[in-house]
């Protein structure tokens, strides 16, 4: 609580589209392994603002996606994530959320097959959100922004069943926003509807 109050006081720059970070520091991970923890965790720790590969998602899931850098390429992404009444510092490196590439869940074995160029475009792809007048709402947009703005990379790694079940739980959020009853009812959340799912 010290470390985040004498942040606050100390800071000067507020996280709005006019504040810009040297770079990007990756925070990578499987969907559903923790990213959203670590990045709320650092975020409240330390009072710096934090940033996305993915618009309309968590606390921006419902606004235009602000771009971390001023740039013509800015729309490109990364996106900050901000949250409505916090006043956070844009730190030198930002940390940022993706998942690369690599993690389809239905998909045939040569579709988890990447080279380095492939993964390296997925974890440099974003998801712009931003509001279309044609139908009065918020859509997405694929992007992708330039290496050279990432710095460093902190890479999470857990047991790899942690990993399963956690994907298996992602897929019973997917199926229930599509509101697949059927789906839900063959694949159950417990042990016998997860052994039927990993078959």
């Amino acid at each position: 609580i010290t470390s985040i109050s004498s942040l606050e006081q100390d800071a000067t720059t507020l996280a709005t589209s006019d504040s810009t970070p040297r770079g990007v520091a990756w925070l990578m991970s499987f969907p559903n392994s923790g990213t959203s923890y670590t990045i709320h965790a650092v975020r409240e720790i330390t009072n710096t603002t934090t940033a996305t590969n993915y618009g309309l998602e968590g606390d921006i899931k419902d606004k235009p996606s602000v771009p971390v850098f001023n740039t013509n390429k800015g729309e490109d992404g990364p996106f900050f994530e901000l949250i409505p009444g916090r006043i956070t510092r844009v730190p030198e490196l930002i940390l940022t959320k993706t998942h690369c590439a690599g993690f389809c869940t239905t998909c045939d074995p040569d579709g988890y097959m990447e080279t380095p160029r492939s993964f390296l475009q997925g974890c440099l792809k974003s998801k712009r959100g931003f509001f279309t007048n044609k139908t009065g709402a918020m859509d997405r947009q694929s992007v992708w922004y330039h290496h050279k703005l990432v710095k460093k990379a902190v890479h999470i790694i857990r047991n790899p069943m942690d990993n399963t079940v956690a994907r298996f739980h992602l897929e019973r959020k997917r199926y229930t926003a599509k509101n697949d009853v059927k789906w839900l009812i063959e694949y159950p959340n417990n042990q016998d509807g997860f052994y039927k799912w990993c078959k």
